[in-house]
């Protein structure tokens, strides 16, 4: 029976050409071996035109061949993930050879045994690695869980074999992988210590698993656990599971006596019961778990070496439930604490990471560091459950690897291909974002950092593709993705922790690969053909292929003079100095590419990089890419600066130099237009910081401290530079907006600028209202001058900030609010009968004061009269202050003392400093900012911001580049600010509050982790 050709219309890239793709499957490629876009509809495909002749040609052979094809019996299934019953056996010279023949011949297949006699190793190939299981392994893998139940047993046979061999030519098998010995020998003597299915045993790493059996392999013991993991029965120690209901018992008595003294607990109660808690988990995890859920909890305060399976801990400022905690490696000299935790609460398992993680002090520091913590109280066995569970009870429950749930493979006892036990594996994290490459080009780039290193160990950089996942770019070289990406918004790229694992086989992830080595290997060209090879461009294929046919550079010079080279796809290079223009270079790609003819001639180089493994595809690129970005040479003028930013801001522009007595410091320059601009800088040395920021004024403060950095990395003896460089000062009356108030102006506009809410808007009024609105008080000052001017009247015009409530309403006598304080009157008021007359009470419920404590609060209501005393107010807290020692501190007063400090602060700009006025006016303006502290919170953050980076300086010397830091639920009133302690790689970045105390969240390695921890805490300070 013939197969019928199913297919529709689809487009490559954005081209106008329509192609064919089969729709039978899944087909991410035309019928000409093109990547598909998009399927298109037929209303999209009407308006494109003829279809692709190479597509027509193959469609029509697909469909004769169709209609002759006999009917074939569909093939019995193959399960892919069983390998051979007998697998082949290859031999070679050397572990070295071996590994590189497995990348590269076919015909050796997946389970595959590999002997290498010369170094006393045999193996097998898993997949695309070939591992040892000889305790000998040469250049090969090894394997942390026995051999034979990996992947579900699918490499039994070979590992048999591969035992079998080993034996017979003398190789010592490792004991983990060595299988029953026919004669008994594998049979544990009766002196040996063994351990039986179930019992609970600590291993050397200070984890307690679960035994399934004991073995002797090759003269020593080993015992093996559920999580399939082998440990060596010597450094094992069996947990005696005989105390459990003696132990839950005295966990109940400990909490019964710390239920009774709750404001007072007894240290040595809670010592019993973390110990109760402690040896429970070990012992016996289910009663443990029945023991704390739904339990409540006690404050008490602890090292963290005493810390229990159930407490709650604040950790990056969330809630943390301790999942487990002991010591690792108990056979090393310097013993560690280790503690697994999890999010408690929804908001922190968002923020933390929905897995349990790990953290760990040196055993010395845990001893001595104090923690306040929720440790559960376990009910008495007679008493009801507690209603309201604490915030554990959100947690989900967590199955560790040490039972019979999932099997966490982040665990380091499953870290693959390493030698022996890891206790402490490495930890990687992807940065993955979108950045503009050049003009008119973006590029995906993924940036894979070891924890606690600066420097890149893989880098991969590719031609942007709407829809292409970070998961499978990784995928393809090796790496995957462990819990998900977060959105770093300060960075505006998404990061997560990454792993190592196999290479993903698909077509799609075939052509990032190849892709890759062509990028590798073309930088690798270019820089031995051109030394100074840099800034590098690629040639796009004008079919809408996502990946370049190659790639042009720039070999030498600036300008004008600069000359350039090329590169195709396939490593054809330049075979002369250079040309005059990259779009000359561009067109010699073409051309090559057109004829079919850019291999190149000499393929020594090129082979060396083809033969290299894919999971070093990336750590090689790193190299490659570090030494085509460099800038050689000092940076003398804005074109040479430009030049050295431009592989990171290839936008930059607006050079500024920055000069000092002591010389030219370097280069400020602008990214991005508007009030999305920012800021960056760069040295006379060519170096320059990946972060920009917000001002200009910020990254001229960077530069002392980065030359000085920059002259010490050169050898030469730099002064310790100043903490910020001072700016020539703007001219007086200068607003925040940059604009300077008209001589003359007593309304001072510059300064009304500086303390009205960044929102907020100023307005142009005449009799009738107002008829125009500016975010600036100076420009709303200049057009009320200038309406007056063409005026031949009295002046009509006047400008006032906005009401933030009513809009063309003035902030200050705002008729609505007036309405709305003052109450409606009633109609027939007139006809009302009079009232006895009372003296109204100065204050109602409601209202805003500043009591005599400086403190703003809210009005609940008046205390009763008493004879002889003076009235009294009643704020919210139940307490009574007198009434005439307090300030109304409602909006409309609020806005009064705004508009009299900007009068007040423009006399004490002009008075004379000797005469009487200027004293008084001077110490007006101070009164009515301390009344501005203490009612207005975006006032107070403006007049306390330099108490408040002296107070940061005051512990931090060298704190620098203070930014404000607004919570969503008031954005327009800072409440602390972030600063820089440090500069380049050791930068760090702390917090600041309002009230002039460095917050303890200490310091991060990036700003918006400051903020996000003090914004996640409680943030007392600033309240």
């Amino acid at each position: 029976m013939a197969t019928t050709i199913t297919t529709a219309a689809a487009q490559v890239g954005e081209g106008r050409t329509p192609h064919y793709v089969q729709t039978d499957t899944f087909h991410n490629k035309t019928l000409c071996a093109r990547i598909v876009s998009r399927e298109i509809s037929d209303r999209d495909l009407a308006k494109l035109g003829d279809f692709c002749k190479a597509c027509v040609k193959a469609l029509a052979a697909l469909t004769a061949a169709a209609e002759t094809a006999p009917a074939v019996e569909a093939p019995a299934p193959v399960d892919e993930e069983t390998p051979a019953a007998a697998p082949a056996v290859h031999r070679f010279d050397s572990t070295g050879e071996a590994y590189d023949q497995t990348q590269t011949r076919d015909d050796i297949r997946d389970g595959d045994v590999l002997v290498i006699e010369s170094e006393n190793v045999v193996g097998f190939l898993r997949s695309a690695w070939p591992g040892a299981i000889t305790t000998a392994y040469g250049k090969l893998h090894t394997f942390t869980a026995p051999a034979r139940s990996i992947d579900h047993g699918k490499y039994a046979a070979s590992v048999d074999l591969a035992e079998q061999l080993a034996r017979e030519m003398g190789a010592d098998v490792d004991p983990l992988h060595a299988g029953p010995d026919p004669d008994g020998a594998n049979v544990v003597p009766a002196t040996e210590a063994t351990f039986a299915e179930g019992d609970r045993v600590l291993c050397i790493d200070g984890r307690v698993r679960t035994a399934t059996h004991t073995e002797i392999k090759d003269g020593g013991a080993v015992v093996f656990m559920r999580d399939r993991s082998a440990w060596p029965v010597k450094s094992s120690q069996q947990i005696e599971t005989g105390r459990v209901d003696e132990t839950v018992a005295d966990a109940h008595r400990a909490a019964a006596a710390l239920r009774a003294q709750p404001d007072a607990p007894n240290p040595d109660d809670v010592a019993r019961l973390g110990a109760a808690l402690r040896y429970l988990r070990q012992a016996d995890p289910a009663r443990h778990a029945a023991l704390i859920e739904n339990a409540e909890h006690i404050t008490v305060q602890v090292t963290r070496a005493e810390l229990a399976p159930g407490d709650i801990i604040n950790e990056l400022g969330l809630p943390h439930t301790v999942v487990d905690a002991c010591l690792a490696r108990l056979d090393s000299d310097a013993p560690r604490w280790w503690a697994t935790i999890l999010g408690a609460t929804k908001e922190a398992r968002a923020y933390s990471g929905r897995k349990p993680w790990e953290i760990a002090l040196r055993l010395d520091l845990a001893a001595t560091s104090t923690e306040t913590v929720q440790r559960p109280l376990p009910a008495a066995p007679d008493a009801p459950a507690i209603a309201d569970a604490p915030a554990i009870a959100d947690a989900p429950a967590v199955e560790t690897a040490d039972d019979e749930g999932p099997v966490d493979p982040t665990r380091p006892e499953f870290a693959p291909f390493t030698s022996g036990p890891v206790t402490d594996p490495a930890r990687f994290y992807a940065d993955v974002e979108t950045r503009l490459a050049y003009p008119g080009h973006r590029e995906d780039r993924i940036t894979i950092h070891r924890a606690g290193h600066a420097d890149a160990v893989h880098y991969i950089a590719l031609p942007h593709v709407a829809g292409r996942s970070a998961s499978t770019v990784l995928g393809a070289v090796c790496w995957e993705i462990v819990d998900g990406l977060e959105y770093i918004a300060g960075l505006n790229l998404e990061r997560g922790q990454v792993r190592p694992t196999e290479p993903t086989t698909t077509a799609e992830a075939a052509e990032i690969r190849e892709a890759i080595f062509s990028r590798t290997i073309g930088r690798a060209v270019a820089l031995a053909d051109h030394t100074g090879a840099r800034i590098f461009r690629d040639v796009m294929p004008e079919d809408g292929s996502p990946y370049p046919i190659g790639w042009t550079y720039r070999t030498t010079g600036y300008g004008d003079s600069a000359q350039y080279g090329w590169m195709t796809a396939k490593g054809r290079g330049t075979d002369r100095v250079g040309v005059a223009t990259r779009e000359e270079a561009e067109a010699i790609v073409r051309d090559w590419h057109a004829t079919g003819m850019d291999a190149p001639t000499d393929t020594t180089l090129v082979d060396v990089f083809t033969d290299l493994p894919v999971s070093e595809l990336g750590s090689v690129y790193v190299a490659l890419h570090k030494a085509s970005e460099r800038h050689d040479g000092p940076v003398q003028t804005a074109m040479e600066a430009q030049d050295a930013v431009a592989a990171a801001f290839p936008t930059a522009d607006k050079f500024e130099q920055v000069t000092t007595e002591d010389g030219a410091l370097g280069y400020t320059f602008q990214v991005g237009k508007l009030h999305g601009a920012r800021y960056g800088w760069v040295t006379r040395y060519g170096t320059y910081g990946k972060s920009l920021e917000r001002r200009r004024s910020a990254a001229r403060d960077m530069l002392p401290a980065q030359v000085a950095d920059a002259q010490r990395a050169n050898g030469v003896d730099a002064p310790t530079p100043a903490a910020t460089y001072e700016p020539t000062p703007a001219p007086e009356g200068t607003c925040v907006h940059g604009l300077t108030e008209q001589k003359g102006d007593e309304t001072g506009p510059a300064a009304v600028c500086a303390a009205k809410e960044s929102a907020a808007t100023v307005g142009v009024f005449s009799d009738e209202g107002c008829v125009t609105t500016r975010d600036c008080a100076v420009q709303a000052a200049e057009i009320v001058h200038q309406l007056n001017a063409d005026d031949d009247e009295a002046p009509t015009y006047r400008w006032a900030v906005l009401c933030p409530e009513h809009e063309e309403q003035p902030a200050i006598g705002c008729e609505e609010c007036a309405t709305a304080e003052d109450g409606d009157e009633p109609d027939d008021q007139d006809d009302a009968p009079e009232a006895d007359a009372a003296v109204p009470a100065p204050f109602a419920a409601g209202d805003r004061i500043v009591c005599a404590d400086g403190v703003a609060r809210t009005v609940t209501g008046m205390a009763p009269a008493e004879t002889g005393e003076p009235a009294r107010v009643v704020d919210e807290d139940g307490a009574e202050w007198i009434a005439a020692n307090c300030l109304p501190a409602n909006p409309r007063n609020v806005g009064e003392a705004l508009a009299a400090s900007s009068t007040v602060a423009a006399r004490v700009a002009r008075a004379d400093t000797e005469s009487p006025e200027w004293q008084e006016a001077l110490t007006e303006l101070g009164r009515l900012h301390e009344y501005l502290k203490a009612t207005d919170p975006i006032s107070r953050a403006a007049l306390v911001q330099g108490e408040a980076e002296a107070a940061a300086r005051a512990v931090h010397a060298d704190a620098h580049t203070f930014m404000p830091i607004q919570p969503s639920d008031a954005p327009a009133a800072p409440v602390a600010w972030s600063f820089r302690a440090g500069h380049g790689a050791a930068a760090r970045y702390g917090v600041v509050t309002v009230a002039c105390k460095v917050s303890p969240i200490g310091l991060y390695e990036y700003r918006t982790t400051a903020e996000r921890a003090f914004l996640y805490s409680d943030m007392p300070a600033s309240r």
